[in-house]
């Protein structure tokens, strides 16, 4: 029987705070900066604090917080209607636990916020997303020779260099290993793939079952695909050119992959319809739908089609429909407000990625290198030379150069506001016509003459519509 939902109304007005220090890397002053931050973040959104939640030298890749689970609970009693944190990882370090308990805090009616990250949950967060993305791929053919050189002898031992998959966590050598809680999704999937489950009842099955994709969001077509077709589920690890068999743990046999493989190959996906959920008549509000038909030569004609009433309907080219939709967001991001806006959101993420538990990992690891290093010449200047002194000190001074390396490679993947202003300018419309069309349109009205307009999910611009023109068009009678 499924659970009851609390129905006690939350307080909109009211908010939280839940602030976690893990005693390897943070010091104990950091929950009273985290609480000062957060206060200030609620004032200036007019929500008044009512409790502080404290889990102090407690890591939050557990929920074993007893605080934690305090606050969890006392969301029943609808004395708040927010939970505030520092950061995400704050809440949880482990995606499965944080899908858990944002889910109750829902279900009482509670939102989790983030007072210094930038990226929403709903469709705003997917083309900040996808911006992010697209500059890291242009920006990383511009790193310095000796940060490539760095991240390529990375590969050559394996180490995750900061791609995030599925099924896997970085593990304390910077090598993946597997992470049961998602593993245990990966080789469901591939079992239902290999019995001829079509992707769209895997998706279903992932999102019924409380999973979230690596991002942390609900499954998609693509997003299952792609985990599909990763070779690094059976164990082979590739980077930029670096493939290494075996290089990192099996989550599934050969066997199974290759089952899985065959039986996709049967049913491969065909003419997508990327606007499809998201094209509606303008007029009535009722959505297009894909349709097409083959000729008597054999050629097949796509079309967005819509009933017009009467049993007919009215249909245009799939093509000349997405073309204007293209043309739409290429308008878009080419006007300077919306480019500027989204960059900000964008760098500000960015920045905050640079922060990641790795980068504080090595910044902890540089300031214990440089501890030991004036230890020692500390006792060199006592006259106490221990044999292999010299050895050591080459050691640490090798080591040191490593971590600050892998700082600056990080610091120097940020760009500038007005650096990714102007990629989200001239760069960004020529990204892949999928990948744009899903995650930069929320919505698109077309009339009868072909006037299209595009609704872009950003909220903070006031350039939130486009529009695009459509020539041909034809109208026919529905077959019965």
């Amino acid at each position: 029987m499924p659970r009851k939902r609390n129905r006690t109304k939350a307080d909109p007005t009211a908010c939280v705070i839940y602030a976690r220090f893990s005693s390897e890397r943070q010091r104990d002053e950091s929950i009273e900066d985290q609480v000062r931050v957060c206060s200030d973040w609620a004032a200036g959104h007019g929500l008044a604090v009512v409790a502080t939640y404290e889990d102090r030298a407690i890591s939050g890749t557990s929920d074993e917080r007893p605080e934690f689970l305090r606050m969890i609970a006392d969301a029943r009693s609808g004395n708040f209607g927010t939970v505030l944190v520092y950061k995400l990882d704050r809440f949880a370090r482990d995606r499965f636990d944080a899908a858990i308990y944002r889910k109750r805090l829902g279900d009482c009616g509670v939102s989790l916020r983030s007072a210094m990250e930038s990226i929403p949950d709903g469709p705003e967060g997917a083309i900040l997303e996808s911006v992010i993305d697209g500059f890291n791929e242009y920006y990383s053919r511009n790193l310095s020779q000796n940060v490539l050189r760095g991240m390529m002898g990375n590969a050559e031992r394996c180490l995750a260099n900061g791609v995030r998959v599925y099924g896997y966590r970085t593990a304390a050598d910077g090598t993946y290993e597997a992470d049961e809680a998602e593993a245990r999704f990966v080789r469901g999937a591939f079992e239902r793939a290999s019995s001829g489950m079509s992707r769209k009842e895997i998706v279903a099955w992932l999102n019924s079952s409380g999973s979230r994709n690596a991002r942390g969001n609900r499954w998609q077509y693509n997003s299952v695909r792609t985990m599909l077709l990763c070779e690094k589920c059976r164990g082979v690890y590739s980077f930029n050119g670096v493939r290494v068999e075996g290089g990192m743990p099996r989550l599934v046999s050969d066997e199974l992959w290759e089952a899985a493989q065959a039986t996709m190959a049967e049913k491969p996906r065909q003419h997508a319809y990327l606007l499809a959920g998201k094209l509606f008549d303008a007029e009535t509000g009722t959505p297009y739908r894909g349709t097409g038909g083959t000729s008597c030569t054999g050629r097949t004609y796509l079309y967005y089609s819509v009933p017009t009433g009467g049993g007919h309907e009215r249909r245009f080219p799939r093509a000349d429909v997405e073309r204007a939709a293209l043309r739409a967001l290429a308008a878009a991001f080419a006007d300077r407000e919306f480019s500027e806006s989204v960059a900000r959101a964008a760098v500000l993420a960015m920045e905050s990625d640079a922060d990641s538990p790795e980068a504080r990992s090595a910044r902890a690891r540089l300031e214990e290198v440089g501890r030991r290093e004036a230890n020692i010449l500390r006792a060199v200047e006592m006259g106490v030379v221990p044999p292999g002194t010299d050895a050591r000190l080459a050691e640490l001074a090798e080591e040191r150069a490593r971590l600050e390396s892998r700082l600056s490679a990080a610091a120097e993947a940020v760009p500038t506001v007005e650096e990714m202003a102007e990629w989200v300018r001239t760069r960004l419309a020529q990204r892949p016509a999928d990948t744009l069309l899903r995650n930069a349109v929320s919505r698109c009205t077309l009339d009868a003459e072909g006037n299209m307009t595009v609704e872009i999910p950003w909220r903070s611009s006031s350039k939130a519509l486009s529009n695009g023109r459509i020539s041909a068009q034809k109208k026919r009678r529905m077959p019965s």
